[in-house]
């Protein structure tokens, strides 16, 4: 189990925002926490002031039971008695100082130096680079020297500020996996700042989102990607489709739900909303050909494919079925089924999957 991480605080900016962070904590349970917003949202002044790195006016910041900061009691905890490990954004390395004099950087005077330096060396797949400087290695192996710099010297939190943000995109593709399994295996609870939807779900267990300076929904990654809790959320997240709706009907736990002239089946909402926005991700949609036997459980709806785009092994297909709704498949999908722009489809979306939130 985790220590769990608890803040509530105020920070003003001169001229500028007002970030106001409200109940944050993260779960024991929870191995790593992504604060994802975008940017302007207080994903980094909230990391920040976990830090010790910035200091609110109001509020408190507490983990393990300690308190790091209370406003109210003039409690503030410097940063290196936090005991906090940080990666920062361009991972801040020091030029004149080798991989090996990196690592141990924050270990000077420890007995058990260079053991702790070559156990992280080895780990992270360092260990032939040990003699090197920041500027003869790659962007991916500056990253590794960073994280093993900041978990050197055995944090009880460690702090990610958009860890993949300063690498092409080919070498953040493959990091990405790597970085999950290297925190999942470093054992400490870790708060992660990214803007990219895709890594937040690759690397989150579960998420913070955050909007003008509020934090607005947070819970595990799965459940909020599928169910946003409000359209404002669901729009930071990127759903691909957001329709207005009118719930018509309920019955046996299904909403009939209209949509223009479509009508879609939708879980029932838990509270008796009539005017809704229909949220329906891309990944969630399936497309086939007209004459295909159709599946009970599924809306079913007739369009055409109004344009094709290519993202990476995956094509973004987007059909008019009365609203425009975007689909998802892989290059090899839309092959087998000759799509083209003008193709007729019936795009299929399970119940479950059409996700209601209130109309505001």
């Amino acid at each position: 189990m985790n220590a769990v991480l608890q803040a509530s605080f105020e920070r003003r900016f001169p001229g500028g925002p007002v970030i106001r962070v409200e109940d944050f904590a993260t779960r024991p349970e929870v191995a790593v926490t992504v604060l994802f917003g975008a940017s302007g949202s207080g994903k980094t002044t909230l990391l920040r002031a976990v830090a010790g790195l910035d200091r609110p006016v109001a509020g408190s910041v507490r983990f393990d039971g300690r308190v790091w900061y209370d406003a109210h009691r003039s409690i503030h905890v410097p940063a290196r008695h936090r005991r906090v490990g940080l990666v920062p954004q361009d991972y801040s390395l020091f030029p004149h100082l080798t991989v090996a004099g990196n690592v141990g950087y924050g270990l000077r005077g420890r007995s058990n130096r260079a053991m702790r330096v070559a156990e992280l060396l080895e780990w992270l797949g360092l260990e032939d680079l040990e003699k090197r400087y920041p500027g003869e290695l790659s962007g991916g192996q500056q990253q590794r020297v960073a994280l093993a710099r900041a978990l050197a010297p055995r944090p009880g939190l460690l702090l990610l500020d958009e860890p993949l943000a300063a690498l092409d995109q080919p070498t953040r593709l493959r990091l990405r996996g790597e970085l999950r399994g290297w925190l999942r295996e470093a054992g400490i609870p870790a708060l992660l700042v990214t803007h990219d939807r895709d890594e937040a779900q690759a690397l989150g267990d579960d998420i913070a989102v955050m909007s003008g300076g509020r934090l607005v929904q947070q819970g595990p990654v799965s459940e909020v990607f599928a169910r946003p809790g409000s359209a404002e959320v669901a729009d930071i997240l990127l759903v691909e489709t957001m329709v207005p709706g009118v719930v018509e009907s309920v019955a046996d736990g299904i909403a009939r739900v209209r949509c223009g002239e479509v009508m879609l089946k939708a879980l029932a909402p838990e509270t008796g909303m009539r005017e809704v926005m229909v949220g329906i991700r891309a990944e969630d949609v399936s497309l086939s050909a007209p004459d295909d036997s159709p599946a009970s459980p599924r809306n079913r709806l007739a369009g055409l494919v109004r344009e094709l785009c290519g993202q990476g092994v995956m094509v973004r297909v987007e059909v008019e079925c009365g609203f425009r709704l975007v689909a998802l498949l892989t290059r090899e999908a839309c092959a087998e089924m000759a799509l083209k722009e003008g193709s007729r489809v019936v795009a299929s979306v399970k119940a479950p999957r059409v996700h209601l939130m209130e109309r505001r």
